[in-house]
């Protein structure tokens, strides 16, 4: 891990070379698709509390008072958050990142930005505050701010992935841009320089999630998050005009 973590720093100061930027990410996000187990010492008691919900019709509404932005989604959906991990960084490795501009917590805490969507018919007894990655099928939604999110910008805000959805121009990638991505639907929504607002879900269910009603693995969450984005709105306009 300690020579990952050097590459990491090395890639974060250039911020020109992807895979070693986000290496942790990737690592994580791999967790997610394939339930495989990570050791990582250290766990948290912090209690995860979901911003603000309320009810529109069908579809709910979630607001984000820190980023200040907010989103409708499916009644069909809960929102949660993946249960907390801990990735103790050094502390030179900690002053190497915050040299660079970046947030240590950031990849000492990968999850804790992250929002998660889950079929109710899915989640069961499954507290949403500690929703388990990789054993549930998901839509995850992670808002970057600041020195990440000019990295995401410089990366993948490319003219040959934008497509509109709504009032957005949109990144949509081919698929999760790291190992085993070709499973997993992939978007960015550019806000600004500083502000990027990523979303990633599987594209099959998991197998011990077909039933008797469904006979296709096919999640069809592109079409969700593409509703969603659609829906996006910007609560601090001072912020975000």
């Amino acid at each position: 891990m300690n020579k990952q973590l050097d590459r990491l720093i090395q890639n974060l100061k250039n911020i020109s070379v992807f895979s070693g930027a986000l290496i942790i990410v990737i690592m994580v996000f791999d967790v997610g698709i394939y339930g495989q187990q990570i050791c990582h010492g250290g766990k948290t008691k912090e209690k995860i509390l979901i911003d603000s919900i309320s009810k529109t019709g069908k579809w709910q509404t979630y607001r984000n008072k820190k980023v200040g932005f907010e989103f409708e989604y499916s009644h069909n959906f809960v929102v949660g958050k993946y249960k907390e991990e801990i990735h103790q960084l050094e502390k030179g490795i900690r002053a190497s990142l915050k040299e660079s501009g970046f947030d240590p917590e950031e990849f000492e805490r990968p999850f804790k930005n992250m929002i998660v969507l889950v079929e109710k018919k899915l989640i069961g007894n499954i507290p949403v505050s500690e929703i388990p990655i990789g054993e549930i099928s998901s839509i995850t939604i992670h808002p970057h701010i600041g020195k990440k999110a000019e990295f995401y910008n410089k990366q993948f805000n490319k003219k040959k992935f934008h497509i509109n959805i709504g009032k957005y121009t949109v990144v949509k990638l081919p698929g999760y841009p790291g190992p085993y991505g070709k499973g997993v639907f992939y978007y960015l929504l550019p806000i600004s320089d500083e502000i990027v607002i990523e979303f990633y879900a599987h594209k099959k269910r998991f197998k011990f999630h077909k039933s008797s009603k469904d006979k296709s693995m096919e999640t069809k969450y592109d079409t969700i998050i593409e509703k969603i984005i659609s829906t996006f709105k910007f609560i601090n306009k001072n912020q975000h005009n």
